[in-house]
């Protein structure tokens, strides 16, 4: 899960240091990026606590269907309850895959509420 934070466009910078009202105006109009953006680059950048465990639900996720495409290619008989079992647990581990992004999603939101005070 990877989404990347689009920079936006900045003003100018004013030229004087010392012009109060352009600097006020400049700091203004200069976007401050929302908690799911900054979510967005903790996760892009640092990572998701979660990925070695989303990774092993991914994988396990493939290799039934896998499996359930190798019997109905081979035209094997599929005993109806063990393909009911098989796609019982292709639907868990996708579950759980969504379920690992959800965290990744929090954990980097808590992320950003901490080291830069963003709360909406």
């Amino acid at each position: 899960m990877t989404a990347s934070v689009r920079p936006v466009p900045m003003p100018p910078a004013p030229d004087r240091v010392d012009d109060d009202e352009a600097w006020a105006a400049y700091c203004a109009a200069v976007n401050r990026p929302t908690l799911e953006q900054y979510a967005a680059s903790i996760l892009e950048f640092c990572g998701s606590p979660y990925a070695e465990w989303r990774e092993q639900d991914d994988a396990a996720f493939r290799d039934c269907a896998r499996a359930l495409w190798g019997w109905h290619h081979r035209d094997a008989h599929v005993d109806p309850t063990a393909e009911r079992m098989m796609r019982q647990a292709m639907r868990s581990y996708a579950a759980a895959v969504r379920q690992w992004d959800l965290f990744a999603q929090q954990w980097a939101e808590d992320q950003a509420r901490k080291a830069f005070g963003v709360w909406s």
